[in-house]
């Protein structure tokens, strides 16, 4: 079973319309022009299937960061099913947001890949080609800049977590 994430930086206000609203939100980017117009605006970071090495980039072994590593990918509160279990939605409210903006402005990616080159290894089959390592430093670009401007326009961040 695969799993991806796609994540949507909102005003805190819109949680209230519930969880069906928030699931409207991103099934409108499965609309191409949705989707490319709200990336490039960086309403939406979709990390699809590569958010587990971004994620191991920033929690494994050789890391050295405390349960602060956790945020920037899976972090928050579940809020409800949507689909079926265990596709999710999750929440991340503002000072999880802020939190996890902090902690992307501070990490150096590069060493972060080093000292967990061997997990990434086993991870991906094996090996670690350059592309997986660019892909690794690009999502996370991504990343800092849409926690970036969650923090700073004083949104949360609702997570919709699809498996296949």
């Amino acid at each position: 079973m695969g799993l991806s994430v796609r994540m949507r930086r909102i005003d805190p206000s819109g949680v209230d319309e519930g969880l069906d609203a928030l699931e409207a939100g991103f099934e409108a980017t499965l609309d191409d022009s949705v989707y490319d117009e709200e990336c490039a605006a960086g309403i939406l970071c979709d990390l699809a299937e590569e958010w587990r090495a971004v994620e191991m980039t920033f929690r494994g072994r050789g890391s050295g960061y405390g349960p602060i590593s956790d945020v920037p990918v899976m972090g928050g509160t579940l809020l409800g099913h949507v689909d079926t279990p265990p596709d999710a939605i999750v929440l991340l409210p503002q000072d999880g947001v802020r939190a996890a903006a902090d902690f992307l402005a501070e990490i150096d990616v590069p060493r972060l890949i080093e000292a967990n080159r061997e997990e990434l290894t086993r991870q991906n089959a094996g090996s670690l080609p350059d592309w997986v390592i660019e892909g690794i430093i690009r999502d996370t670009e991504n990343l800092k800049r849409f926690y970036g401007l969650a923090a700073a326009a004083g949104q949360v961040v609702v997570k919709r977590i699809y498996t296949d």
